[in-house]
């Protein structure tokens, strides 16, 4: 596949940038090492001998030593970001059954959706796990909701311009994916966490005006006491009371001190990736409307880069609290525990009302980039065309997007106007439910902005409802049957007050009795005909397919068959006209050892 060849040459690529960096790595390495120790001997020996000379040469040492720390971290990270890149490419070489390291959205599983469980939109193996490639909460949510509901007809043209546009952006795609990429579950928890104490934040420091003007006059006093002192030793004992009494204020104030850091220590680096994320969308030029009106949302007036390095400031200074040295010393005297909560609550009553939405515009950027590499990656996929009609599905050369192209069989279907039902007959293994998937995760593709698996589609907006999987539950103490029938009524009192539906249903009633279940498909069928449904209805049962006789005008007979040679069988997995006179089931049986001539 073209993909694999462009992703592997670009994994060769960074092997190589990857090893030269490390190689100037090792070398700053050992070059600090040797400085520290030349820079130590000779301090020694310059304050040994000539003080003066000593004085001058130490803060030369540190400052060289230093620069050589930084030039060293800067290679380290280098290092890093390569190794990151490697493993974001080796990733969209893997196959669609290996595990995505961006998660597979199985925390989106619902078995009571509408779809996306019998379509297998969420867990391994699943749609979201072939498209996603968020790095924040924010984007795998709104990923997630693109594929559990349709956009607009509006919302899913800019989408569609802006996947276009981003699939082009190599650069700003890795940088985007790497800022977080290091840790996204933590990424993930922290937002969370950060969110629901931002909607229940209720400042407290900033409202205690005599204890914030205590925490700087009490530091003043301590220090010019502890000066005078040295003249005038009783002094010091107004040092003690002091440092004494910020002791008792100070544990007074622990509870609401560690609820503050609970949320912020540790912090520091998701708040810098964050302001490098709104870096990254500020400085890139954009062509299309959504793109744009995203990025002008995001900077505003409140400049949200700098607001997010504010924040890793403070949080960094949460991360002090651990130092026993600090909390024993620094703290006391300084009181940093109060500044640092007033900082942090200051913050927060300022982006209180902004803060959510700069996370939720990083997130829509960061869900567009997954729909922008699933196109990257099938550029021979294309965009449909959304339609105002009544109800249209319009598909050439259709295939499942979770098939391998090696494998994939495609299928041409058009179906319009309402109070239709097709019903697909065939053979055991023949491809019935596979079209119906193949229909209905194209169309969820379709509804997210997302490109398509077909030469050409064209879809009105339509409302999916499915019927393949049906969950019994003992907790519930519900049978099979019983949870068919819920899963039919759930869809007939949809179908009574919503325009445009689609069911796409797969052997009807397959929990009771061949009389029963032939009585109740028929029913069902003629039922959601009388509603302006339209349906798309596998089935073995043969009988069903005489309803063209009584619906001529709305009923259609497809079907899937199988060819056997000397008792084997073989599939084409292509949609015919009429009804399927060919069956596999006795043969699949005797394959298995069951035994007829008993």
């Amino acid at each position: 596949m073209q993909k694999n060849k462009y992703y592997k040459s670009r994994i060769a690529e960074l092997e190589v940038e990857k090893g030269n960096s490390k190689k100037k790595s090792n070398i700053y390495s050992v070059t600090r090492l040797v400085f520290f120790i030349i820079l130590t001997i000779l301090n020694i020996y310059a304050f040994n001998y000539v003080f003066l000379i000593g004085l001058v040469l130490l803060p030369i040492s540190i400052i060289l030593f230093g620069l050589l720390v930084k030039y060293h971290n800067k290679k380290e990270e280098e290092l890093n970001k390569f190794a990151q890149l490697i493993s974001i490419y080796k990733n969209e070489i893997r196959n669609i059954k290996s595990e995505n390291i961006f998660g597979n959205g199985s925390q989106y599983i619902d078995h009571k959706h509408l779809y996306t469980s019998d379509l297998d939109v969420f867990g391994k193996f699943s749609l979201y796990n072939l498209i996603n490639r968020t790095i924040t909460k924010n984007g795998s949510n709104i990923l997630a909701k693109w594929l559990k509901q349709s956009s607009t007809k509006n919302e899913i043209a800019q989408r569609q311009n802006t996947v276009k546009e981003l699939a082009k952006k190599t650069t700003f795609k890795e940088e985007f994916l790497r800022t977080f990429f290091y840790s996204k579950n933590n990424t993930n928890k922290n937002t969370s966490d950060l969110k629901e104490w931002i909607e229940n934040f209720e400042p407290y420091f900033t409202n205690k005006k005599t204890l914030i003007i205590y925490s700087w006059v009490s530091p003043i006093i301590i220090l010019i006491s502890f000066a005078i002192g040295y003249i005038y030793p009783l002094i010091w004992i107004l040092t003690f009371i002091f440092i004494s009494v910020n002791f008792i204020v100070l544990t007074g104030q622990q509870i609401k001190v560690n609820k503050i850091d609970i949320h912020l220590g540790k912090q520091a680096d998701i708040f810098k990736r964050f302001s490098k994320l709104v870096s990254l969308i500020k400085n890139e030029d954009f062509k299309s409307d959504l793109a744009n009106r995203l990025k002008t949302e995001l900077i505003g007036k409140y400049n949200p880069e700098k607001e997010f390095k504010k924040m890793a400031f403070i949080s960094k200074r949460f991360d002090n609290r651990t130092n026993i040295f600090y909390r024993l010393l620094i703290l006391p005297i300084f009181m940093n525990d109060i500044h640092m909560s007033v900082s942090a609550e200051k913050w927060f009553v300022e982006n209180k009302k902004h803060i959510n939405n700069w996370l939720e515009i990083i997130g829509e950027f960061d869900a567009l980039l997954s729909l922008s590499i699933l196109y990257f990656n099938n550029n021979d996929w294309i965009f449909p065309e959304i339609v105002d009609a009544d109800f249209l599905i319009d598909a050439k050369e259709l295939a499942h997007p979770l098939i391998p192209k090696e494998t994939s069989i495609t299928n041409s279907y058009n179906i319009s106007g309402k109070a239709k039902a097709d019903i697909i007959t065939g053979s055991n293994m023949a491809g019935k439910s596979t079209f119906l998937r193949t229909i209905a995760v194209n169309m969820i593709l379709a509804y997210a902005g997302a490109p398509v698996n077909a030469k050409s589609f064209k879809l009105s907006q339509i409302r999916i409802l499915t019927y393949f999987r049906i969950h019994d539950s003992l907790e519930e103490s519900t049978s099979s049957f019983y949870a068919e029938l819920k899963r039919i009524r759930d869809i007939l009192n949809i179908i009574k007050t919503n325009d445009n539906c689609l069911l796409l249903l797969d052997e009807l009633l397959r929990g009771t009795n061949t009389t029963d279940r032939n009585l109740g498909s028929v029913a069902i069928i003629k039922q959601f005909l009388k509603y302006n449904a339209v349906g798309i209805v596998a089935t073995h049962d043969l009988s069903i397919a005489d309803m063209i006789k009584q619906f001529p005008e709305q009923v259609r007979n497809f079907n899937f068959d199988v060819n056997v040679k000397n008792d084997e069988l073989f599939f084409d997995y292509k949609l015919k006209e009429g009804v399927c006179n060919s069956f596999n089931a006795t043969l699949l049986m005797k394959k298995i050892g069951i035994d007829f001539d008993l």
